[in-house]
């Protein structure tokens, strides 16, 4: 499948970019079948959404009110604490999703910046996850316009948010397949027509049943 984030080093100017420092962290998604109508839509090739947003695949109804997450990444630091989010009597609708995340920020203007991350607190991840595709994701990082601090969390995901699924090459998981194309979408989803934000890059893996 190409390149993992582990191993990634380029350049921009003279600038080098930060490696080693990627999250391991874990959520609970509902299993999404791209059924094709508007609340999972269906492209060549797309058996079901796997995008890190949750606009499509989603979380358990009322995780953040449970206070079982890292405050810090907005994730799960354990495949333990995310599990107990999902309710025990709908656990088959639900798969474990880790993330390791690019710590580049790229922006509307087209600079990239060090992406600011907390201390890593996530326990490893464990053998039985697998690697599905990248994917190009809003991340908020920093102040909002009244002085407050943005909640650090992932938002949309053009891939499947906005249809860009229909213009890039994904896989069936609706997800790229390579970090080197990933790394151009990402830039081209901060600086085209997608929705606002600064994007990051996300490894995504996940936990069969």
């Amino acid at each position: 499948m190409g390149r993992s984030l582990a191993g990634y080093d380029q350049r921009q100017g003279e600038r080098p970019w930060s490696q080693g420092r990627y999250l391991s962290v874990t959520s609970p998604k509902q299993f999404a079948e791209a059924t094709g109508d508007i609340h999972a839509p269906a492209y060549a090739g797309v058996e079901e959404i796997c995008s890190v947003s949750e606009c499509i695949a989603k979380s358990p109804p009322n995780w953040v009110d449970k206070w079982l997450h890292n405050t810090d990444t907005w994730l799960f630091d354990t495949p333990e604490a995310a599990w107990s989010v999902a309710p025990a009597a709908e656990r088959e609708r639900y798969r474990l999703y880790a993330y390791r995340l690019l710590p580049v920020l790229f922006h509307e203007s087209g600079h990239e910046t060090e992406h600011p991350l907390p201390e890593i607190t996530a326990a490893p991840m464990p053998d039985e996850f697998s690697r599905i595709g990248y994917d190009a994701v809003v991340r908020h990082v920093g102040t909002t316009h009244d002085g407050g601090n943005e909640t650090p969390a992932f938002f949309c995901s053009p891939l499947s948010c906005n249809g860009m699924a229909a213009e890039y090459p994904v896989n069936r998981h609706c997800l790229v397949d390579d970090l080197d194309a990933a790394i151009p979408m990402a830039r081209d989803f901060a600086t085209g027509n997608c929705e606002p934000g600064a994007y990051c890059v996300v490894e995504v893996w996940r936990r069969e049943p």
